[in-house]
C-alpha cells in the first residue's frame, strides 16, 4: 500500500480492483444461481409436488376412502421432505453470508483516507527541493514520536539522517510524501506548506526508496514503470541501464516474463535495483532512502551506494540509514534522539564533537 500511494497509483489500483471484484461478484451470482437451478428448484418443485400429495392424501383418509397403510406410505413421503428443505436452507444461508460478505468489502469502500489534497490546492510547479521542517509534533498513540522538530535543507543537500531505533527517523520520512501529516507545525517544499500541494504533485515530487522493496508479479518493465506507467521505450531504457539491470533483463525469456511473487526470481541487491530503475524513470526533486541498503552484506551495500549516489546527484536527498560509513558520505549528518533533533553537521566535526553520536557509530 505504501508504494501504491506513494506512486501516485491509488485511482489506478482502485479501478483495477473494482474491475477485477466487479468480474468476482458476476462469477459469483452466476455460480449461485446455478446452484440454485441445479438443486434449489427441483427440491422446491418436489416439496410442493409432495405437498399436494399430503394435502390429497389426508382428506382421502378423512373420508374413509384411503387406507391407514397408505397413509404411512404418505408418511415416507414426509420424510424426503427433509433433504430438499435443508437443501433450499443451506442456500439461503449462503446467499446471506455472500450478502454480509460483499457488505463488509462495500464498508471498505467508504473508508475514507486520513489525508487528502486541500480543495483547489494549487499546482506545485518546478521544483528546487528546498525543505524546511518548523516545531513538527507527531504523536502515536498519546506516545510522542518527534517533539518540536525544526530542519532546513538545502536544495541539492544529501544529508544523513542517523539516530537510535524508535528515535522517529523513519516517521519523519513519512511525513516528507503525506503518508501522515504532523500533529503541530509544519513542513515546507519551497516555501509552500505540504498540505496545500496536491497529492499527485508532491507524491511526483519526492520519491521514497525502501529497505524492502516491493515487486509485483509482473515483468522487469512493468515493475520499473510502476509510478510512470506511460514511459517511453527509450526511457525506460535509460532507467534500467542506469540502475544496472541490463544483466537482470537479458536473462529472462522474454519481456514479459513475471519476476514472481515479490520479486522472489531476484536477487536482494537486484530488487533494490528495481527501486533504483523506478527513482531514475520517475526523476523526482527529492529522493528518500529510508535504510534502502540494510537488508544487504557489505559488499553489495558498497556496490549498490555507487548507484545512489548517481541518483542523488543534483536532488536533495535524505538519508536514513545506521551505518555510519554511509552517513560521512553525506554533506551533514543530523542526529534524531528522543524525537528531537542533538546535533547536525558535517561528518568529522560532528563525530569530533558529539559523543551521541560517537557511540551511535561505534555501536552500529
Amino acid at each position: 500500500m505504501r508504494l501504491v500511494v506513494a506512486s501516485n497509483a491509488q485511482e489506478r489500483e482502485l479501478a483495477r480492483f473494482e474491475e477485477r471484484n466487479d468480474r468476482f461478484v458476476d462469477a459469483l451470482l452466476r455460480m449461485r444461481w446455478a446452484t440454485y437451478l441445479a438443486g434449489g428448484l427441483p427440491a422446491l418443485l418436489l416439496t410442493l409436488g409432495t405437498a399436494a400429495v399430503f394435502l390429497y392424501g389426508g382428506t382421502r383418509v378423512i373420508a374413509g376412502s384411503l387406507t391407514l397403510g397408505t397413509f404411512a406410505a404418505f408418511m415416507a413421503y414426509q420424510m424426503r421432505l427433509l433433504s430438499p428443505v435443508q437443501g433450499l436452507m443451506g442456500l439461503y444461508a449462503g446467499l446471506a453470508s455472500a450478502r454480509a460478505s460483499l457488505t463488509r468489502v462495500a464498508a471498505l469502500f467508504a473508508v475514507t483516507p486520513e489525508v487528502v489534497s486541500a480543495p483547489g490546492a494549487a499546482p506545485l510547479g518546478p521544483i528546487r527541493g528546498h525543505i524546511t521542517l518548523e516545531g513538527v509534533h507527531v504523536s502515536h498513540e498519546g506516545v510522542p514520536v518527534l517533539a518540536g522538530v525544526d530542519l532546513d535543507i538545502a536544495p541539492g543537500e544529501v544529508v544523513a539522517l542517523v539516530g537510535p531505533s524508535g528515535s522517529g527517523k523513519s516517521t519523519l520520512a513519512d511525513l516528507l510524501t503525506r503518508q501522515i501529516d504532523p500533529d503541530a507545525g509544519r513542513i515546507l517544499l519551497d516555501g509552500r506548506d505540504l498540505r496545500s500541494v496536491p497529492l499527485s504533485d508532491l507524491r511526483t515530487a519526492v520519491l521514497t526508496i525502501d529497505a524492502e522493496p516491493f515487486l509485483f508479479n509482473a515483468s522487469l518493465e512493468e515493475n520499473v514503470r510502476y509510478a510512470v506507467p506511460d514511459a517511453g521505450a527509450e526511457a525506460l531504457e535509460g532507467a534500467l541501464s542506469a540502475a544496472g539491470l541490463e544483466r537482470v533483463r537479458d536473462r529472462r525469456p522474454d519481456a514479459a516474463t513475471p519476476l514472481g511473487e515479490r520479486g522472489r526470481g531476484l536477487s536482494a541487491g537486484e530488487r533494490q535495483r528495481v527501486q533504483i530503475a523506478r527513482a531514475f524513470l520517475a526523476r523526482p526533486a527529492v529522493l528518500v532512502l529510508d535504510e534502502a541498503t540494510a537488508s544487504l552484506d557489505p559488499a553489495s551495500q558498497a556496490e549498490l551506494w555507487s548507484t545512489y549516489a548517481r541518483l542523488s546527484t543534483g536532488r536533495t536527498t535524505l538519508v536514513i540509514t545506521h551505518r555510519p560509513e554511509l552517513a560521512r558520505l553525506a554533506d551533514r549528518i543530523v542526529l534524531l534522539e528522543d524525537g528531537r533533533i542533538r546535533a547536525q553537521g558535517a561528518a568529522a566535526a560532528l563525530e569530533a564533537e558529539s559523543p551521541s553520536l560517537r557511540r551511535l557509530f561505534t555501536s552500529a
